[in-house]
């Protein structure tokens, strides 16, 4: 390990697996553009019981890096901070992978975690431990619910997220999970997710969720772009409704999940 790779590792080398499941934690940072986020990363993950992680420094894209992938027509010149995601993903797998780890999570420098983490981590655990799954999200809603289902957090099958600042995967997932960010570049579907679990799926992957949402987006601006965070997440993970939103739901019109 480098001097500097060893300045980006957490201080605390903790034996155990983290969360009891993963092997290492990789944090996604642009430690030249938004230095000020290490120290709310790191915050975050101390709350839930994290003090063991690597930073993978986020490629920063400019304009010959998108005419490299061919991102020169107008329907991409907001792409920027999406590419540079995809692309260090691929840089973060391929970490995971000269670790030799079984299992990553995997995570962005504005997660923020909910309180009462563990409280929810202590539902689900022993559903993990059994490893019936290949990506592993800890947000699960693709659409704004009026309300999170009740009851005990526990492991659900989905099809898409809002959110991915906070995900395990499994080392089964490695190489085809690369492939696909490359297949998704190559196609020029960079803004499309649905796109990469749809090819991840056809792949027979499980993808998973925790049915209650553990894991968010803080208030921070896009330090790649001008897009901001997710409003709401902060507060509990409340989200404000529109009235005719909670009129369609009396109407069940708009289904909740379960």
């Amino acid at each position: 390990m480098t001097s500097v790779e060893k300045s980006m590792v957490g201080s605390c080398e903790v034996p155990d697996r983290l969360l009891g499941v993963f092997d290492g934690a990789l944090v996604i940072h642009a430690p030249r553009v938004v230095p000020e986020r290490r120290a709310s990363f790191e915050r975050e993950l101390r709350s839930i019981g994290i003090d063991r992680f690597e930073i993978v420094e986020a490629v920063e894209t400019d304009e010959q890096l998108r005419q490299k992938y061919d991102y020169r027509r107008p329907a991409f010149q907001d792409s920027v901070r999406a590419l540079s995601l995809l692309l260090t993903l691929h840089r973060a797998i391929d970490r995971a992978q000269s670790r030799g780890w079984d299992s990553v999570l995997l995570l962005q420098d504005d997660v923020i975690f909910r309180k009462g983490f563990a409280e929810h981590w202590r539902d689900v655990e022993q559903q993990v431990r059994k490893r019936e799954w290949d990506l592993l999200y800890f947000y699960r809603w693709y659409f704004r619910p009026i309300r999170e289902p009740r009851g005990k957090a526990r492991l659900v099958p989905i099809d898409h997220t809002l959110c991915s600042h906070c995900f395990g995967m499994r080392s089964e997932v490695f190489d085809a999970y690369k492939d696909v960010l490359k297949s998704t570049i190559a196609a020029g579907e960079i803004e499309d997710s649905a796109v990469t679990f749809e090819l991840l799926r056809e792949k027979g992957f499980r993808i998973l969720a925790t049915s209650r949402n553990l894991a968010g987006q803080g208030d921070f601006a896009s330090a790649l772009s001008k897009q901001g965070g997710r409003a709401g997440l902060r507060e509990k993970f409340q989200i404000r409704v529109p009235i005719w939103r909670r009129l369609a739901s009396r109407l069940n019109l708009c289904p909740e999940p379960e």
